[in-house]
């Protein structure tokens, strides 16, 4: 048996792709159970986490040659996310499927994001409040529903979409963008870049064809039910003076959202019908209203609707026409609805049928409470 002491946990493994060579780069961050037995100022240590990278012929090669850099014996059961770099996305990511659907040690939940650029570069990187990328990544994820700006992909939904014939990945993406700040002794306050699981990267059958923008993306979560406990924003669009109601901005936070999808075969197409349901609290308004409380409910609740509709056509639009690509699994949809016409005739021309297809969207969030006054906070001082 082993002690503690003589593991080393991979939390965070990433994955590139060489197109010089034609060999895998896998870099690993590996927890340390013994902090005060490495020396912080080695390359690539801390006092918790240790970074080592290397390549081979494939995955597995490469995986085993950390062992001629690492002084411990590297295990694979407690790695968190699995970081597919933008080359190798591009290139295939029928390997790593096929490694991590093989492993006895991998579990099938783990996280799964594509990066702008080489993965090896996020895996070194301090990522949230964590010296851990592996806790920081699981917690990102965990509330990632809250912007809905990205969607949820492990290991056991790649595999299912990639052993489909019909149904294509979609896998969230991380990015780095300008977001903290820090103040020296002077207080002279510098920005730096952070790591944002933001935005989503398509594919057709195993590469990655394209990225979706975070507001892209957010239209497909709707959709995936990647959006839960979220915020929107609607914006007046009657700003008349004689209008009843002098806000700009109403902020609504949108609770147990619900989608049901299903088809139905017109004229031997399938027409996809999305019904979008929830609920909604006002928690923010920048202005006043005259109109009564169940009134005011009933013009936000338009208002929002509406937004959440082109934010799940522009996501749409841009899979089914752009990118020709089924990542919402609407094959399985029209399979399950209408077996027969199925088999019969569609299942052959599926790659035409697809991008043509009508598309219906309904969408009703009952706005139940608000949680602020009808009339926001003043002050009468100096009157």
């Amino acid at each position: 048996m082993e002690e503690i002491n003589e593991i080393g946990l991979v939390t965070v493994v990433g994955i590139d792709y060489s197109l010089d060579t034609n060999r895998y780069i896998v870099t690993a961050q590996i927890a340390n159970p013994s902090p005060k037995s490495i020396d912080a100022k080695a390359p690539g240590a801390s006092s918790d986490v240790w970074v080592g990278s290397t390549d081979g012929d494939s995955i597995f090669e490469a995986l085993r040659n950390l062992a001629r850099i690492s002084s411990k014996r590297v295990t694979w059961s407690h790695n968190t996310i699995v970081i597919l770099g933008e080359d190798f996305a591009k290139h295939d990511i029928t390997p790593a499927i096929d490694f991590f659907t093989h492993s006895p040690q991998l579990r099938m939940k783990t996280i799964v994001v594509v990066s702008k650029g080489a993965a090896k570069n996020y895996v070194a990187s301090n990522v949230g409040l964590s010296t851990n990328n592996g806790i920081a990544f699981l917690e990102m994820s965990r509330y990632s529903s809250l912007p809905a700006v990205s969607i949820k992909s492990n290991m056991l939904k790649l595999a299912s979409d990639f052993s489909d014939d019909y149904s294509q990945m979609l896998v969230s993406r991380i990015d780095r963008k300008t977001a903290l700040l820090s103040a020296d002794d002077k207080n002279n306050v510098t920005e730096s870049d952070a790591v944002a699981i933001e935005g989503s990267a398509v594919f057709k059958k195993s590469k990655m064809v394209g990225w979706l923008t975070p507001d892209e993306t957010r239209g497909l979560a709707w959709i995936l039910n990647n959006a839960q406990d979220t915020i929107s924003t609607v914006v007046k669009t009657d700003k008349s003076d004689d209008s009843d109601s002098k806000y700009n901005r109403v902020s609504i936070e949108v609770k147990k959202v619900k989608c049901k999808i299903d088809s139905k075969v017109v004229e031997g197409i399938p027409n996809i019908n999305i019904k979008i349901s929830g609920e909604g609290n006002i928690v923010e308004e920048d202005g006043t209203t005259n109109l009564n409380i169940t009134k005011f409910k009933k013009e936000i609740e338009t208002l929002l609707d509406k937004k959440i509709i082109d934010e799940i056509n522009r996501g749409v639009n841009k899979v089914q026409k752009y990118y020709e690509s089924d990542v919402l699994g609407f094959a399985q949809i029209v399979r399950v609805d209408n077996n027969e016409i199925w088999k019969n005739s569609l299942k052959n021309d599926w790659q035409k049928t697809f991008p043509n297809l009508p598309i219906n969207i309904n969408v009703k969030i009952n706005i139940n409470t608000s949680t602020l006054a009808q009339k926001p906070t003043t002050t009468t001082k100096g009157k």
